[in-house]
């Protein structure tokens, strides 16, 4: 919604002030939120920016300049900041795409919010007279999904022509338009017959009427031939909601979703690899971010599903374990990992095991008490592991894992017990070396 100038408050931040991040705190809570929400939300951020009765428009209703921090650029950059931290990412994505808007960086991990989960749109007011175009409010097509405008009228007399005018720059922009906020105080049938005329015949991605609740100045309650219109049009155009996600397989060893093949899997060094991916995760389900871990120290990630085929060089002898994880939601971290697989290359002829994880009793009755043996010959110095044990016991340390550890599982099922290896890497990277091993408890 908009937010309007209370009697005798002034605004908490300018737009200028959420450019240069100092209303990151509160963007970051709500890109979680958005996450955890996990349905489909539109957000409008300086919703109406040309409307002087916002706190944030360039001038107020008096016509007086509100100043620099509330110029239009100043509105265009607070745009794009609070598209890119709730569309979220690693915070090497972010910051990428904030230099890119010139603006400064952040240094949080994000949970990603992909276009199935959040839509922004740019939402002007059309037909108001003012001294700046629309077009100077317009943040660029990399910060907007939609493009909409918020129609009124209390006379026949409503702004139609600047609603058209706004609806083309839409689609001269490749974007979708949206009335996120539409309503009538008279009863104006002409109104509603436009509207209707409108969305059966534009590329309409919301339509949503203005505080449709009863007693309110917008309720169709008291105005028939308006009400009558709109039963008669706009009601069938409604849509049902789309049908909750199905549920995935339970677990991490759901190898008919997710396989790794290397191609050669074994050879003198430098060994040339090539890595294919075979993903078949359901279509309301995508791959919202994933990483390969090559069991060298070398890692590759990025959005959305990863490529087919991708390819890596193993310098030296070596028993590598390459790893294929990817995530279906937030947070991107090593504890949250739940669908990964692997492929094994060997390289040289007495290659020796670089990282491993054994258990000695693979399966048992509970409680199952089991031993892990931990092997980490690997070539560069380990900053730190962690060991997690697949039933939400976990454990971690700095520098060499210990070569033994010991853990009771009290419940039944098959756990997926995955020792984690850092290497001294660059920002951005999320984990190094990847191994696990199954348990089975009956």
């Amino acid at each position: 919604m908009r937010v309007q100038r209370p009697p005798g408050r002034r605004a908490a931040i300018t737009p200028r002030g959420i450019a240069q991040g100092r209303g990151d705190a509160y963007l970051i809570a709500l890109n979680r939120a958005i996450s955890e929400w996990g349905g489909l939300i539109y957000v409008r951020p300086m919703a109406e920016m040309n409307n002087p009765n916002t706190l944030y428009s360039p001038t107020a209703p008096n016509g007086r300049s509100r100043g620099p921090e509330h110029a239009p650029e100043a509105n265009r950059d607070a745009v794009c900041r609070i598209s890119v931290i709730l569309r979220g990412g690693t915070a090497a994505q972010t910051t990428a795409e904030l230099r890119r808007q010139d603006l400064p960086p952040i240094s949080t991990d994000l949970p990603v919010n992909p276009p199935s989960k959040l839509r922004v749109i740019w939402n002007p007011i059309a037909g108001i007279e003012g001294p700046y175009p629309l077009e100077a409010f317009y943040p660029g097509d990399r910060c907007v999904d939609v493009i909409g405008n918020d129609l009124f009228a209390s006379s026949p007399s409503f702004s139609r022509n600047a609603n058209e005018a706004l609806y083309r720059f839409a689609r001269a922009h490749g974007k979708p338009f949206a009335i996120p906020e539409t309503g009538l105080t008279e009863d104006v049938p002409e109104f509603i017959r436009y509207l209707c005329d409108f969305v059966r015949r534009s590329v309409v991605e919301v339509f949503a009427y203005f505080e449709s609740v009863r007693g309110s100045r917008y309720d169709l309650g008291d105005k028939p031939e308006s009400r009558r219109e709109y039963r008669n049009c706009i009601a069938p155009l409604g849509k049902p909601p789309p049908p909750a996600p199905k549920p995935l397989p339970s677990g991490a060893r759901s190898e008919e979703l997710l396989r790794l093949d290397a191609d050669p899997r074994e050879g003198e060094a430098p060994l040339d690899v090539t890595f294919t991916v075979t993903e078949n995760f359901p279509r309301d389900r995508p791959i919202v971010q994933w990483q390969l871990v090559f069991g060298d120290g070398a890692v590759v990630s990025g959005r959305g599903s990863p490529p087919e085929t991708l390819t890596h060089t193993y310098a030296r002898e070596g028993v590598y374990d390459a790893v294929l994880i990817v995530y279906l939601a937030p947070p991107f971290t090593g504890t949250a990992i739940r669908f990964l697989t692997r492929a094994r290359v060997s390289v040289g002829e007495d290659a020796d095991v670089l990282l491993a994880l054994r258990p000695d009793r693979p399966s048992g009755r509970a409680p199952l008490k089991v031993v892990f043996q931990a092997i980490a010959n690997v070539p560069r110095p380990i900053v730190r592991w962690e060991l997690l044990y697949g039933d939400g016991g976990t454990n971690q340390g700095t520098g060499k894992p210990p070569r033994f550890h010991g853990h009771t599982y009290t419940a039944r099922g098959v756990f997926r017990a995955v020792l984690i290896v850092h290497l001294p890497s660059p920002a951005g990277t999320l984990v190094r070396l990847v191994t696990y091993a199954d348990v089975g408890v009956t």
